[in-house]
């Protein structure tokens, strides 16, 4: 009985976090490139690994130490559908950047007379959905 309870338990949470399976970070990366461009920055020797993403405002998709594990979250969906969707774009990553406050006089969701509801809130596009442009790159 306990091996159902577990095998229930493991499908219920595979369904809850989007069926997503853990990927190594070459697998991220891959997934990455056929949809956006990448830039990955490497230790000299390789093993330590960082995957940022000039389209999604810098943002530190994933890295790894040792060269296998993949330690940023990717909404694959959102990313794969290259979508952009009303009030955020949650496209996922490893670090995170939020301001506030959300609501009430002096939010910077909101435009000035708007009521404080979901139809009116907004991720200021600079922080959601503006492309960083890349001056320049080396290793």
């Amino acid at each position: 009985m306990k091996t159902k309870a577990v095998f229930t338990l493991v499908i219920a949470v595979s369904f809850l976090t989007g069926c997503q399976m853990q990927r190594t970070f070459s697998e991220d990366v891959v997934f990455l490139e056929k949809h956006v461009d990448v830039i990955t920055l490497s230790s000299p020797d390789g093993s330590a690994q960082v995957a940022v993403v000039p389209d999604y405002q810098g943002r530190v998709m994933t890295s790894t130490v040792g060269g296998k594990d993949s330690f940023g979250w990717l909404n694959y969906k959102a990313i794969a559908s290259g979508e952009i969707t009303p009030h955020m774009n949650a496209y996922g990553g490893e670090e995170r950047f939020w301001m506030g406050p959300e609501g009430g006089q002096f939010a910077i969701f909101f435009k000035k007379g708007d009521s404080f509801d979901f139809e009116n809130w907004q991720t200021p596009p600079v922080i959601d959905i503006e492309a960083y442009d890349v001056v320049s790159k080396s290793q």
